[in-house]
């Protein structure tokens, strides 16, 4: 093996070895308990922590609100820190402080993203419900409408097919809309609207 080529090898694994201590280092540095935290500051500051997660983060209601937001990731995310949470409550039962107080940091940093993103999905949710009442409204406006013309429209073959998909996309919308399957309520709302205003033209331009 050449001078040039062991010289070359030499430098890759010094490299490698600066590289792994510093990884190391960081790792270390991330892991340091605050200045002046005790023993019995930090068993303290974990049990306590350990409630308020308990209490407000991770109660039932949370964790239900943050399911029914729709979002998976904060869901996927929930699951993670109820694990968490119980590998926390083993440790303090072993008086596993320190290991706690950074699996708490953790867990906290997990919920905090969590409920960002189910608040993030809940309005995604409600803009969408709004969008299906809207288009339900406008549905029914255009139900009266046909109603006020319905001889002219029964009188009128065509104007009559209309009507009639027209009422089946309004029961099927009907039917998904009590499902919570708003965003398909939705099309079959604008569907029953846009057949309902043809048989009124149709009928409009007849008379």
């Amino acid at each position: 093996m050449s001078d040039r080529v062991t010289k070359w090898l030499h430098i890759c694994v010094m490299g490698m070895l600066m590289a792994a201590a510093s990884v190391d280092l960081v790792a270390k540095e991330t892991k340091v308990l605050p200045k002046g935290m005790t023993p019995e500051k930090l068993e303290k500051s974990v049990i306590r922590k350990f409630a308020y997660i308990n209490k407000r983060l991770l109660s039932e209601s949370s964790v239900k609100k943050i399911e029914s937001s729709g979002n998976a990731e904060a869901v996927s995310i929930v699951n993670e820190a109820l694990l968490i949470r119980n590998r926390v409550a083993i440790q303090i039962n072993n008086k596993e402080y320190e290991t706690a107080y950074f699996e708490l940091k953790e867990l906290n940093a997990l919920m905090s993203k969590a409920l960002k993103l189910s608040r993030s999905g809940a309005r995604l949710a409600k803009k969408i419900k709004d969008e299906m009442e809207h288009a339900k409204v406008v549905n029914d406006t255009y139900i009266h409408r046909a109603k006020k013309r319905a001889s002219s429209i029964k009188g009128n073959s065509e104007a009559s097919t209309l009507y009639n998909e027209a009422m089946k996309k309004r029961v099927a919308a009907k039917r998904d809309r009590g499902k919570g399957k708003y965003i398909v309520a939705t099309n079959s709302y604008m569907e029953s609207t846009s057949l309902l205003k043809k048989a009124i033209r149709m009928v409009k331009n007849a008379e």
